[in-house]
Order: C-alpha cells, then structure tokens, then sequence
C-alpha cells in the first residue's frame, strides 16, 4: 500500500517530523514501511515567462523564452511550446539536480544561450506527462516551488489482513499520532448526522425488490460535480497513491434497483448480501 505523507499531513501535525521518522514510527508500530521515495523540489523555482519567440537557426522545433526569476530574467530554451507568456512555470538553474535525476547544464544550442531548464512533470516525479512543461496554478517568481507544491514523500507499506483499519490514510494517520503522542485534527469516526440538505431520498428512488437478499440498503447522493480535470493537489494525491486521476464522466447514472438476479455469485460462493 502507497501512502502519501502530505496527505497524512491532514489528519495528524507533523511538523518537526521527517518522512523517514515517520516511516519508523509506523513500522514500529506494526505498520511496515518497506521503501520511502522522496521527491524534493526545494532547489526548483517559480519562474514567470514573459516572452516566447520560435528558435530562428534550430533544425528541431524550440521555442526561446525570457524568464522573470524575480530578481532577474534568464533565457531558457526548451522543446514544447505550451508555456507561452504570463505563464507560471517550475524552472531548474544550472547545477540543479531536478528529481529524476537530470542534471541542469548551461547550454549554447544554435548561437543561443540557455541558462536553466523548464521542467515537465515527469522530470519533477510529479505525474507521468512529459509533453510539456508543468503549467502552475498560482506562484510568485523567484519562490522556491515548495511555495505552491511541497515537497512529496511517498512510502510502500505492508499492511496485513489483520489490520483492515490501516488500509487508508485515516487509519494510518492515527497510528502515527499514537506513535507520536500528537492528538488527530480530525474525528476518527465522525458520527452520521443525517443532516444533509437536501436528504437523499428526495434526489434518489431506491427500492428493494427482494428483502431476504438485501435487508438494506444505504446509499449518498453527491450533487454540483463539474466535468473537468481535477484539482492539481488532488491529482499528485492520487499518483503518490499509485492511481491514475480521471475526469468525472458527467453521466448521470439511473437509480439503482436491488433484485435478486443481481447478485452475483462465483461457483461456491455465498451471496454478498447477509440477513440481518
């Protein structure tokens, strides 16, 4: 199981706690981290493009851009053309490392000087997208990344089948606080309310055609969904989970009806549904 330790961030405080302290908190505790990657991006800087012009000599598609660092404007030459001006863009100086593993360079590419590189999410170990480079949301020029993107440390845990409470993040988290004596920021179980507004019932029809197959059944209605890509913070989420982040498909799907011929059975079986 991958576990992300910002979003573990959200149910307990770790601040003072490093990734690696906390992956042997965790293990000590039962929950066994077999590998932890981390992704720093703390030598990456916020860069505003604020001029894109075609490279005039390259036999190869390049764009040569202008770059405001904040405290200076350098030339970066790079091979996509989606960072066009007044874009936010992730820039790594010569002598960086960027985590992939690239090292930045200066560059004299057809009589034009490159001092820097824009960086893509793949080069980022942010996503697996290397068509472009990574388009920021929000950033001011010369900031360190870690402004709007902090850095990721993923960790791979054995969690046993005797222990189905640590097969999430919440779960996780609250072995953590108790490894670290910290309280949770959030309730670990919070108690069902039924105060939705409006109820789900009045949204849904659900029937029950057979009660000896499904003595009940409970469901939630999620209204406002927009079609569209995720929020960025949800998606690197998702991928330091190992998922890949998909849009909402915006059908509407009919309401469900419980009869016996849905149930599905493999050859020796039970039914999934149990009386009660």
């Amino acid at each position: 199981m991958k576990i992300s330790y910002e979003w573990l961030g959200d149910f307990v405080d770790l601040k003072g706690v490093t990734p690696k302290e906390a992956a042997d908190v965790l293990t000590r505790l039962g929950v066994e981290v077999e590998s932890l990657t981390v992704v720093d991006l703390s030598e990456i800087i916020i860069g505003k493009v604020i001029d894109q012009k075609p490279h005039p000599k390259s036999r190869n598609p390049l764009w040569v851009h202008q770059v405001d660092l904040g405290y200076r404007t350098e030339q970066i030459i790079a091979g996509a053309s989606n960072a066009v001006p007044g874009t936010l863009v992730p820039v790594a100086l010569p002598g960086t490392t960027v985590p992939n593993g690239k090292l930045v360079k200066d560059l004299n590419i057809a009589g034009f000087t490159a001092k820097g590189m824009l960086c893509s999410a793949e080069e980022l170990m942010l996503g697996e997208d290397h068509s472009g480079i990574l388009i920021l949301d929000s950033g001011k020029p010369g900031d360190p990344l870690t402004t709007v993107i902090p850095n990721q440390a993923v960790m791979d845990a054995e969690v046993t089948s005797n222990r189905p409470d640590c097969m999430g993040h919440m779960g996780v988290a609250r072995e953590l606080a108790a490894g670290l004596d910290r309280p949770m920021k959030v309730d670990f179980m919070p108690a069902f309310t039924g105060k939705a507004d409006p109820r789900g019932r009045d949204l849904i029809d659900v029937s029950v055609d057979d009660p000896d197959l499904c003595s009940r059944y409970i469901g939630g209605a999620i209204t406002g969904v927009k079609v569209g890509p995720s929020p960025k913070w949800i998606q690197r989420r998702l991928r330091a989970c190992g998922v890949r982040p998909l849009r909402p498909t915006g059908v509407r799907a009919a309401a469900p009806r419980i009869r016996p011929r849905q149930a599905v059975r493999r050859p020796g079986a039970r039914a999934a549904c149990s009386r009660r």
